[in-house]
């Protein structure tokens, strides 16, 4: 997969990580698809970061074959076992400047993940849109995973909405205060945003 932000990706701090054309990005751009950002945490956190612990990146030893999904490093609750209690752990990739839709119909988020919960536990992913300059958002949740999925899977979310505005992604892992047990979490791999005719 890709590991290196595409042009127009911005870091948490604002500053842009790469905006030159390289081969493998145009590669990432057919006809029908336009790659606005892609990351497989190959390069680790890069931009990415953790609230309240929990969230890691590097190889994983539980889950689905014993390893991340088609690249050595994937970002996963605890790589090597199984999650806290009452955990309530987020993670948050940069900044991503999602553009105008121009010819394409619409904005799409694809990843890949496996999770396993414990019965009362929650996987959300969450979004927050830059406001002002170094002002977010609360998260607002566009998708919610419970009990278990133990083999990779790709979901996809809409993004539309937020063509031309800044973004920042969140992967919530949520357990609450009264309903203590862990399992292995959640696991996430190749992260695309893209445009689709």
């Amino acid at each position: 997969g890709a590991n290196s932000p595409i042009a127009g990706v911005n870091s948490v701090d604002g500053n842009s990580q790469n905006n030159n054309s390289s081969t493998e990005n145009n590669d990432k751009n057919t006809a029908d698809e336009s790659v606005i950002y892609a990351y497989d945490f190959e390069n680790g956190y890069n931009g990415w970061w953790v609230d309240n612990g929990q969230w890691e990146i590097g190889r994983s030893t539980v889950g689905p074959k014993g390893s991340c999904y088609k690249s050595v490093q994937c970002a996963g609750t605890v790589l090597s076992g199984l999650y806290s209690d009452y955990v309530e752990s987020r993670i948050i990739s940069p900044a991503i400047t999602i553009p105008e839709l121009g010819n394409y119909k619409r904005v799409q988020l694809k990843y890949v993940h496996w999770y396993a919960l414990h019965l009362h536990d929650l996987a959300k992913l969450q979004i927050s849109v830059e406001t002002s300059p170094g002002v977010w958002s609360n998260w607002k949740t566009l998708s919610v995973q419970s009990g278990f999925a133990r083999q990779w899977k790709i979901s996809v979310s809409g993004l539309s909405n937020y063509a031309k505005k800044t973004i920042r992604l969140g992967f919530y892992l949520f357990q609450p205060p009264d309903k203590a047990g862990a399992k292995e979490g959640w696991y996430v791999d190749d992260i695309s945003i893209v445009k689709v005719r």
